[in-house]
């Protein structure tokens, strides 16, 4: 039988062997720092990228919290705008048009016959007072007045005749007249046509 004989002292042997565990050790050592380096350095760039990310969605999100303020106020406006179209739109409805009266007036009233005044009342009366050529021109208007309130689409009702007289220094025929409406008949008629 053989026998091994190891000449190297033991002291020798274990200082090699440290020195081999040592090389490992710092071979390792080097390999976990620079594995810790890489997720260091990988770690840095997703946070710096997600922080430019969300300072893109912060200045996206506050561009669209402008817009949405700036669109509330349009909205407002255009609520305010219609409710004030809405009472402007009533007022003229419940609004008598006197041009209706003036322009049916004219119509009936002879060109020998001068209105001077014409006095609206609440209650759809019209006091028309003015002057004559003569007694048949005032006829000739007061017949007209009667004529047109037969006529369905005509605004007078009825009309009387308040006060006559004769006028000394012009030799024309002074009068006084009440005409009364039909109800509504001075307010603007809404069209039909959708309009």
């Amino acid at each position: 039988m053989q026998r091994e004989i190891n000449l190297i002292p033991d002291n020798l042997v274990k200082k090699k062997e440290k020195s081999v565990l040592v090389g490992i050790s710092f071979k390792v050592l080097v390999v976990l720092l620079f594995v810790a380096f890489v997720v260091f350095v990988v770690s840095f760039y997703l946070q710096y990228k997600l922080n430019n990310s969300l300072k893109d969605l912060n200045a996206t999100l506050t561009q669209k919290k402008e817009s949405v303020r700036a669109l509330e106020k349009i909205e407002q406006k255009n609520s305010e705008l219609s409710q004030k179209l809405s009472i402007a739109g009533g007022l003229l409805k419940l609004q008598d048009h006197y041009s209706i009266f003036l322009e049916e007036i004219t119509k009936v009233t002879p060109t020998t016959v001068v209105i001077d005044d014409l006095n609206f009342t609440t209650s759809g009366t019209v006091v028309v007072s003015g002057s004559a050529n003569s007694y048949g021109s005032l006829a000739d208007f007061i017949g007209n007045i009667s004529k047109a309130t037969t006529i369905k689409d005509s605004i007078f009702m009825e009309v009387s005749l308040s006060e006559v007289s004769l006028k000394k220094e012009t030799g024309k025929i002074g009068f006084s007249s009440i005409l009364k409406s039909k109800e509504n008949a001075l307010k603007v008629k809404e069209s039909t046509n959708g309009n």
